[in-house]
Parts: C-alpha cells; structure tokens; sequence
C-alpha cells in the first residue's frame, strides 16, 4: 500500500532496513517518511538556492533546535531520536550524502533541565565530502522554539528560521515574549498541510512518492546516523556510521 508513515521509519536501522529491501523487492516505492521540514517555506528556498548553485560548493551546515521544555524523563537519548533526527534528515535532504561520523559535546548543563539531560547539547556530523554539520539542541531554554539553519557556502551563506530585526526569546511574568512562539505548531504547520496535499497528489497521479518527500531510505538512513549519534553519547570522540548498501 502507499503510505505517508510519520517518523521514525523504524526504531532500529535493521527494522528500516527490512522496509527498504521489501519496498525494493516490490518493484517501486510505495513510503512516504514524515520528515515535513521538507516541505517548509525556508527549507525549500535554501535548497533552490544550493541546487541552482548560487551558494557554490557546501562547506559548513549550521543547525539550531530549541524547544521551551520537554516532558519530565526526557533523556540524552531521546534528545537524538525525538529532536536531532529532524536535523540528521535535513543532511539528506540539503547535502543529498552520507554521514560518516558523529560526535557529540555536551557543555554545562541549564538548571532548567530535567535530572539527567545534558542541555544545550552539540553533535558534530561529518560527511562523505568533508561538510561539518552542526547541531546544538537546547531543549529546556524556558522561552520558546526555534529552529534555524544556516548554510556556509563557497560562494555565500543563507539562513531561515531567524526573524528580521530584534529577536528576543525571553520569558516574561509567566508569559511568552518575543518574537518565538511558545511550540513548533506555528513555525511549521504549513509544512504539515504541505506534506500531506503533496503525498495525495503523489498518490492520484500514480508517482506514490511525491519530489522531495523522504523516503524509506531517507528512514533507514536517519535511524542509522541516530545509532551512532547515541552511541556517541558514551564515546570518547566520533563514532562511525555504519551504512548497509542501497538495493
């Protein structure tokens, strides 16, 4: 069946990988992956300007994910598959190459986080080419959330996400501030109704897959770069990520 599966594909890369092999024994792919920021606004003009050339070869990917809190129990794990991920598909998507290594550095902690998270957090990716990937997650900031991305190039930067003018983020008398809203509804709720009209004309005009959606094996490649950014989480430097073969 053509399906629209919201993220994760899998909860391990092995499971993605079974999906990936099925669909490809099938003849044709039938998933479409939940990844929406691919259908946002800013994230479809920074990948116009990248694919027409005009910021010339990708150097550095700078990402930033802050949420206002999160629910108590939220882990250093979760921060990888329920916040990073996002980010980890967004290398598919703008860079269209393979992680090959992840590590993650984890500066003094907020007092706002919950007993146990490392907040902010960075994970440095590293890819096929050579492009160093950025990430700092921040999930307990207390004010609002915020994602941005900024892409360096040869030939120029270019940012969304970041406001025009002053931008503030602080919590004021109990109440939001600034210019952030409070969750993630408002900055992408376009991207949803996006995704989901470009999966239903994928599927009546018989394509099932619509251009630029994720796919299963954007799935199984964002669970695999999400192993290894975990393992990082106890390792002493960067972690390999393991890549099967695409059929």
């Amino acid at each position: 069946k053509h399906v629209l599966c919201e993220k994760p594909l899998a909860m391990n890369p092995q499971d993605a990988f079974d999906v990936v092999r099925a669909e490809h024994e099938s003849g044709r792919a039938h998933v479409s992956l939940g990844f929406m920021r691919r259908f946002d606004k800013g994230y479809g003009e920074l990948k116009d300007a990248l694919d027409a050339g005009e910021l010339g070869t990708p150097l550095i990917l700078n990402c930033k994910h802050r949420n206002a809190d999160v629910l108590p129990g939220f882990t250093n794990v979760h921060m990888v598959y329920d916040s990073a991920v996002h980010e980890i598909d967004a290398i598919s998507f703008f860079l269209e190459e393979p992680v090959v290594s992840v590590q993650s550095i984890t500066p003094r902690s907020t007092e706002n986080a919950p007993e146990g998270l490392s907040d902010p957090m960075l994970l440095l990716f590293r890819t096929a080419s050579g492009t160093v990937v950025t990430d700092e997650l921040y999930v307990s900031t207390k004010a609002g959330y915020e994602v941005r991305t900024e892409l360096v190039g040869s030939r120029g930067a270019a940012t969304v996400g970041q406001e025009s003018g002053l931008v503030t983020t602080q919590q004021e008398g109990g109440r939001w501030g600034g210019s952030v809203p409070a969750d993630f509804r408002p900055r992408f709720i376009d991207a949803y109704d996006a995704e989901v009209q470009a999966w239903i004309a994928a599927v009546a005009d018989g394509s099932f897959v619509a251009p630029r959606s994720a796919t299963a094996w954007d799935g199984y490649v964002a669970a695999a770069v999400c192993e290894a950014a975990e393992q990082s989480l106890t390792a002493d430097g960067a972690v390999e990520v393991q890549l099967l073969q695409r059929p």
